[in-house]
């Protein structure tokens, strides 16, 4: 069975290397930091397509469009505190009227403009620090399920054994006592289902083992992927992510997207973070197999 680990870039050793190196940001640095190391073309290190992958979108026309972004979400937004989803900002924009988009083109309510939002501008704006990831609502996919035990700090305390008739002071003994130790597994367990109809198989295996789940409508957007990896880098343990998806491109890919997306996160959010993802379903053995 493969595993997705991905190496640990010196550029992520501690929070100060996150700084731009080269005059690039932080997942860009990444990337010519091990292109200097290995000698590889930047093309040779893009583990998505260039137009997706978060390491790639550091580009002056990446910049443009986040920046672009950052001003009609401000625009859009009553307070600082607001949030939208994506449908809704595409809205807002169209509303304005005469709306042109960086390139000088106007911004029409099309299926064009409204795919260059979501899938090019909008991954610029986050990933390049625009906007920060919780502003955008992801209304598309079902909350995860969630069977994390928290972590308790362990109490010690002293009982002197009173009883109805309280006893001398001299009769007294002190009996040590402990609590508050509740068992947590080493690893954070998460669960990723392609499809809802798998949460009837899934969701007791996650209650037994205390592992997260996520069953998202289609690939997992960046909002889900993000909460996954703060979630994790929160609860301190290292994160294993079980992948559970169709035996074709689509679910192959879809096991590659979660690791390289949790890989940009760790370097360019959470350096502490420690994951693995294993795709469990639907492998080529098993079809061969069964």
């Amino acid at each position: 069975m493969s595993r997705y680990t991905p190496p640990r870039s010196p550029a992520t050793d501690t929070k100060a290397s996150l700084g731009p190196v080269n005059g690039f940001g932080a997942l860009r640095s990444v990337l010519e930091l091990a292109s200097d190391e290995t000698g590889f073309a930047l093309g040779d290190l893009t583990v998505l397509s260039a137009q997706v992958d978060p390491y790639r979108l550091d580009t002056p026309a990446g910049h443009r469009d986040g920046r672009w972004v950052a001003g009609q979400l401000r625009r859009a937004l009553k307070s600082s505190a607001a949030k939208i989803h994506w449908r809704g900002l595409h809205y807002a924009i169209v509303s304005q009227g005469a709306v042109r988009k960086p390139n000088g083109e106007p911004y029409l309510n099309n299926d064009d403009n409204w795919t260059w939002l979501v899938n090019n501008a909008g991954k610029s704006a986050r990933w390049l620090g625009y906007i920060p990831f919780e502003k955008i609502i992801d209304n598309r996919n079902a909350p995860p399920i969630i069977h994390r035990k928290a972590s308790v700090t362990p109490g010690a305390f002293v009982s002197i054994g009173l009883n109805v008739k309280i006893p001398d002071a001299a009769d007294l003994t002190p009996t040590p006592f402990a609590e508050g130790f509740e068992p947590r597994q080493a690893f954070a367990f998460a669960i990723f289902g392609e499809k809802a109809s798998l949460e009837d198989v899934l969701l007791p295996v996650a209650r037994a083992k205390q592992a997260d789940c996520y069953f998202p409508t289609g690939e997992i957007s960046d909002t889900l992927i993000h909460r996954i990896a703060k979630d994790a880098d929160d609860d301190g343990r290292p994160l294993v992510m079980f992948t559970v998806a169709d035996c074709d491109p689509a679910g192959h890919q879809m096991t590659v997207s979660i690791g390289r997306k949790l890989q940009a996160f760790r370097d360019l959010l959470f350096p502490d973070l420690q994951f693995e993802v294993v795709p469990v379903a639907l492998t080529v053995e098993q079809v061969r197999d069964l």
